[in-house]
């Protein structure tokens, strides 16, 4: 099965290609954060809320980390064993991804959706009836939480860099072909 997982800042396209590739090719469209918390209930017992968890899971001198990075991974592929494809809508911690890449090799894409602060906000302000100001506003502090937590670092990290500050059809297209290969 191949994954591939989308990384970005607020609202630079992540669920749009994720609900695409479901609606026009029937990839599956996957919150890893699912994954992530059937581990903290099952293994946890409730005792440490989600984002204790993610602390947790992501700390670099955890020796739990690559146990529940392969638990999420082994639950992944049980439920969706008869897809080719899976998308991983929206990738949070980069330590994440860098564990996928090793594990998973070639069989994980990640896709960084590079999109200018003026067209995400655009996009968004239309999309919610709201003006650019406020949503300016908000997608800052969204983009300041994402930054926080390593979203820059998947750029670096990324398979592909899509420039998506083009139309919904260029989009589409890059889309397309990347399922097609």
């Amino acid at each position: 099965m191949k994954i591939i997982g989308f990384a970005g800042l607020s609202e630079s396209g992540k669920s749009y290609c994720g609900k695409y590739l479901e609606e026009q090719h029937q990839i599956p469209r996957v919150k890893i954060v699912r994954f992530i918390e059937q581990c903290r209930k099952e293994y946890m017992n409730n005792a440490i809320s989600l984002d204790e968890f993610h602390d947790f899971l992501y700390h670099p001198t955890n020796k739990f980390t690559d146990f529940f990075m392969d638990e999420i991974i082994s639950r992944m592929k049980q439920m969706y064993n008869d897809h080719d494809t899976i998308v991983i809508e929206s990738l949070r911690n980069p330590y994440l991804g860098k564990y996928f890449h090793e594990k998973l090799r070639h069989d994980f894409t990640i896709v960084y959706m590079d999109t200018a602060l003026d067209v995400r906000v655009n996009r968004e302000s239309k999309k919610i009836n709201r003006s650019f100001e406020e949503t300016l506003r908000a997608t800052y502090e969204k983009d300041q939480l994402k930054i926080a937590q390593g979203a820059l670092e998947y750029k670096e990290m990324s398979d592909i860099i899509y420039d998506n500050n083009g139309s919904s059809i260029k989009l589409d297209l890059f889309l397309d072909e990347l399922v097609s290969e």
